[in-house]
């Protein structure tokens, strides 16, 4: 098992195998895009497979697929498919998305071997949808959510970021939709950063937990029982509401997770600025390059995150 420094145990990669996205939230990317990543940088699915494998060997068994916008790579979900089948050991699979290709895929996504869905929706209200996003699509994402709740995964959730004046007057409206449909929907704290370095953008994590228990929503252990949300759910309902805290209740004394991005470069946190490039080890040394390039993130993962940044959420898949 992969221990850290501080003694916690690292179980879950999440996996950005692209940094594009069709979308362009303003809090995420600018409106003209990013410079991206060379395709000769980007690691192949067999590569990704590679690193799979050897993660699995090293204790890890909690995998996400994110981007980018991870369906905008070609035939993800036939390399999801053969991923399973090549590496036993796989114990959870879950993507994120935006949505927006969701429903062609939902379908083959769930025979493939995803369990979790995690729709990153920040806005139930059109006009509201189309400022964050500055794409008109919140039709699509919808009918994306309704083809994931027909496909049958164990478990999807709502991913919304609160932002003062953006779209913390829906609260109920997502508080709705967690007690009537089987959904587990995430209040997220804003982190200011770049452009949208505003501290007053924040809503902050008891105010949010004032409005699920004022709902009669009532403490519970969640879809997972682990990780950083912390849930309620109505004695009436099916689903669950939480909240994620980075901002002012900040969680990294249980972080048990890494991050790889799509040009195959390891991250200890989120924020973390340095990067141990696992691509270069993997086509130098092959798995056991791959297996010192964890180790070495495994020691470079700082203790706590710190609230700056100088790249783009879309590079590596929040």
């Amino acid at each position: 098992m992969l221990v850290d420094r501080y003694g916690r145990a690292i179980t879950y990669l999440r996996i950005s195998v692209t940094d594009r996205c069709n979308l362009r939230c303003q809090y995420c990317m600018p409106e003209e895009g990013t410079d991206l990543f060379a395709k000769s940088e980007i690691l192949s699915y067999e590569e990704l497979d590679e690193v799979v494998a050897v993660a699995v060997e090293l204790g890890i068994t909690k995998f996400r697929i994110t981007g980018g916008e991870p369906l905008v790579r070609k035939d993800l979900p036939a390399w999801i498919g053969r991923l399973r089948a090549r590496v036993p050991g796989i114990r959870s699979l879950a993507i994120t998305t935006n949505g927006l290709l969701l429903a062609p895929h939902a379908a083959a996504l769930r025979a493939a071997g995803i369990d979790k869905v995690n729709l990153s929706l920040d806005s139930f209200d059109r006009e509201v949808f189309a400022r964050l996003t500055r794409r008109d699509s919140l039709a699509d994402v919808l009918e994306g959510l309704s083809a994931a709740e027909a496909a049958g995964f164990p478990v999807i959730k709502l991913n919304a970021v609160l932002m003062r004046g953006w779209n913390d007057r829906e609260i109920p409206t997502f508080l709705d939709v967690a007690r009537r449909r089987r959904l587990h929907v995430r209040f997220i704290e804003f982190m200011p950063n770049g452009e949208w370095n505003d501290p007053s953008l924040v809503v902050p994590v008891g105010e949010v937990v004032e409005a699920i228990q004022a709902a009669g929503f009532v403490a519970d252990r969640g879809p997972d029982g682990h990780g950083p949300a912390r849930y309620w759910r109505h004695p009436e309902g099916v689903g669950t509401a939480g909240v994620i805290s980075p901002v002012t209740a900040k969680f990294c004394e249980n972080c048990n997770r890494i991050r790889l991005n799509a040009r195959g470069e390891l991250r200890g946190c989120l924020l973390d600025e340095e990067m141990v490039p696992l691509r270069d080890a993997l086509r130098a040394q092959g798995r056991d390059g791959i297996r010192k390039a964890f180790l070495r993130t495994l020691s470079m993962k700082p203790e706590k995150h710190y609230d700056v940044r100088t790249f783009h959420m879309s590079t590596i898949g929040g």
